[in-house]
């Protein structure tokens, strides 16, 4: 990818992430693939991420309790994305926690009800999620506990790339298949932005040390979601994507309060 053409992949990757709404001439008179563009989602990650992190600052620097701000940011972050990832884990969770056979697991990951095991991992990802910020903001300051938010979105992108990447299509007719396998290029580009900004947003609030940390047990964490994934699937799908990146923003947002 030309970097000439990053604002424009950006702009259509956060449309495909996100309900921010994106003008149709964006996407031109040609068929677009999103499979072309994947080196760019860290960067779509954090434009997607800006208006929570925005927030949680203006809240933090008005002395709104810590809590407070954390609910608030994660409700910005759910409006923004439509709560697109958070049904990848959901979703996951129900069909891996059921177990059986492969196909079986396949059919709850295309039933849009949620079940017991859903409702679950929702529960707890959006709690160790909302403690982990409380922490970042009570620390603060505003800004570079935003920045911080910030880097958590790019590097959760690029590892859902990552993830996408290692694995073939688990059925022809999902729209992981549709959307095509990203190649190595672009899963290499969102890595090398996505780690970047981990590795060096959260300096000012953290220390690079934490960040290092966090940035680690994130990509082991992916790393071993992704086996299991292919153990039971023997491929992803659009959710196992979604929700390596819930995954991977969990953990990371969870060490850097941890390592502390």
């Amino acid at each position: 990818m030309d970097f000439r053409d990053f604002p424009g992949e950006t702009t259509r990757s956060i449309a495909f992430l996100s309900r921010i709404p994106v003008p149709d001439s964006m996407f031109g008179s040609t068929q677009w693939k999103i499979s072309g563009a994947v080196g760019v989602f860290p960067l779509a990650g954090i434009v997607i991420a800006l208006p929570a992190a925005l927030l949680a600052a203006l809240l933090s620097w008005l002395d709104v309790p810590s809590a407070l701000t954390a609910i608030l940011t994660l409700l910005t972050m759910v409006l923004v994305t439509g709560a697109l990832h958070e049904d990848g884990l959901a979703d996951c969770a129900d069909a891996f926690g059921a177990g059986g056979p492969r196909e079986r697991m396949l059919d709850i990951l295309k039933d849009s009800r949620i079940g017991a095991y859903g409702t679950l991992a929702m529960i707890f990802s959006i709690a160790l999620r909302a403690v982990a910020l409380t922490v970042l903001i009570a620390i603060g300051p505003p800004l570079p506990m935003a920045v911080t938010l910030l880097s958590a979105a790019a590097l959760s992108r690029a590892l859902m790339v990552w993830h996408w990447r290692r694995l073939p299509a688990a059925r022809s007719d999902g729209v992981s298949a549709g959307a095509g396998r990203p190649t190595p290029q672009s899963a290499w580009l969102a890595l090398s932005i996505g780690v970047g900004a981990a590795l060096l947003f959260p300096i000012t609030q953290v220390g690079f040390l934490a960040a290092v940390i966090a940035v680690l047990l994130a990509v082991l964490a992916t790393d071993l979601w992704t086996r299991y994934v292919d153990r039971k699937l023997a491929g992803q799908t659009g959710d196992t994507i979604g929700a390596a990146q819930q995954i991977a923003e969990t953990v990371f947002l969870v060490t850097l309060v941890s390592v502390l």
